[in-house]
């Protein structure tokens, strides 16, 4: 018998192995757009519970809100110990007193009791503070140490629990508050 050397060539179709090729490129680019559409989406959507995010996103028009001229403090004395420690910060003075209160140089040699040097912290919000939890527990045990100054758009009306450091703490003020329109 005799043997026959025999060479096959075969022909691979290499066409269809491209195809799938980029059929599965094509995939995971489809995948990876859809998965960062959905995410941008979720933001987007949580973003929308944030006060901050709707005063933005839903206004229509430039506004810029005047507060009432009447001032009730033209009714009231003001007397030394409720400069040193007042029981309110909700108060009615205008930009003007305050400005005098603030340069006045005391003209005693003594305060009616200790002096504890504070640190003050001034809040400027379209509404509910972002974070106050957070800021409920740093503002914990320091009782004293810190004055609390809360500013807030006026259309704002809500105001924090009783048991909040930053209960009567709202001080209305001349703020010009700006809504962007969507147009721009």
């Amino acid at each position: 018998m005799k043997q026959y050397k025999v060479t096959v060539l075969v022909k691979k179709d290499l066409s269809r192995s491209k195809k799938r090729e980029v059929r599965g490129w094509s995939l995971q680019i489809i995948t990876t757009i859809v998965f960062f559409l959905s995410i941008a989406s979720l933001v987007i959507i949580l973003g929308l519970d944030d006060d901050h995010v709707k005063k933005f996103l839903v206004s229509e028009e430039l506004c810029f809100p005047e507060l009432p001229a009447s001032s009730v403090c033209s009714n009231r004395s003001i007397n030394l110990e409720d400069l040193i420690a007042p029981k309110d910060m909700l108060h009615w003075t205008n930009d003007e007193e305050r400005l005098l209160l603030a340069s006045m140089v005391p003209g005693i040699s003594e305060y009616p009791r200790n002096h504890t040097p504070k640190v003050a912290f001034m809040f400027l919000s379209w509404g509910r503070l972002p974070l106050a939890p957070l800021w409920e527990r740093f503002f914990k045990g320091h009782e004293g140490l810190y004055s609390i100054y809360l500013h807030t758009s006026p259309e704002f009306s809500e105001g924090p629990p009783e048991s909040s450091v930053f209960h009567k703490r709202r001080i209305p003020s001349k703020v010009r508050w700006i809504h962007l329109c969507s147009s721009l």
